[in-house]
């Protein structure tokens, strides 16, 4: 399933039912996760000299932006304490957010910069920065691996965390204020309707 795999705390609920229903496979997300730099910086970082992290994706905010919320699950981890809105100017979002390790640091969406995260620690800084050759590789490897092995890249609760995330940020837009995952509501739903307005597949997704 790919990005945003969903749009509801509700549908999140369903498909984790189910899939414990059925135990089917299921892989979902962005490729920005399940990449091999991503997934080869995780094992290198030291989450106890962390600083602070920024990490950068395109808009629109939850479509999009859901692809630095996966990044920083690849790299970091899925887990997230709070969110709170920096700044919004011109549909660029900045954010502030916790990780469940105790690290801050920043979430860009909408800026100039794209498929980067930068970290500081005790060696200095760090940046990777992804290119989409290697993004849609490091998707298509994982998913080959879940069905050579018959095991899920990550269990299905993990998988769903970037999009709680990313629509806590959504909630935190139109609340305001610093908010908690656990004060997701349960009733959050993202209305795609303008989104679609105005989406155009890429060419190689358009059927001839």
């Amino acid at each position: 399933m790919c990005k945003p795999a969903l749009g509801s705390v509700a549908d999140m609920q369903k498909l984790v039912a189910l899939q414990a229903q059925t135990q089917s496979l299921l892989m979902m997300g962005s490729g920005w996760r399940w990449c091999d730099p991503s997934q080869q910086a995780a094992t290198k970082i030291d989450h106890a000299t962390v600083k602070t992290f920024d990490v950068y994706a395109p808009r629109p905010r939850f479509y999009y932006g859901i692809h630095a919320w996966e990044f920083l699950a690849g790299v970091f981890g899925p887990d997230v304490n709070w969110i709170e809105r920096i700044s919004e100017v011109d549909g660029y979002t900045k954010y502030r957010c916790e990780l469940a390790s105790g690290i801050q640091g920043h979430v860009h969406v909408g800026s100039d910069i794209q498929r980067v995260i930068q970290w500081e620690d005790h060696k200095g800084k760090h940046e990777l920065t992804l290119d989409i050759s290697a993004i849609q590789l490091g998707f298509c490897k994982t998913f080959v691996e879940m069905i050579r092995t018959g095991k899920m890249p990550a269990p299905i609760a993990s998988q769903i965390k970037p999009i709680c995330n990313a629509m806590l940020a959504e909630q935190v837009c139109e609340l305001g204020g610093r908010q908690t995952i656990n004060q997701l509501e349960e009733d959050r739903i993202v209305d795609s309707t303008e989104f679609m307005k105005n989406y155009k597949p890429p060419r190689e997704l358009v059927s001839v």
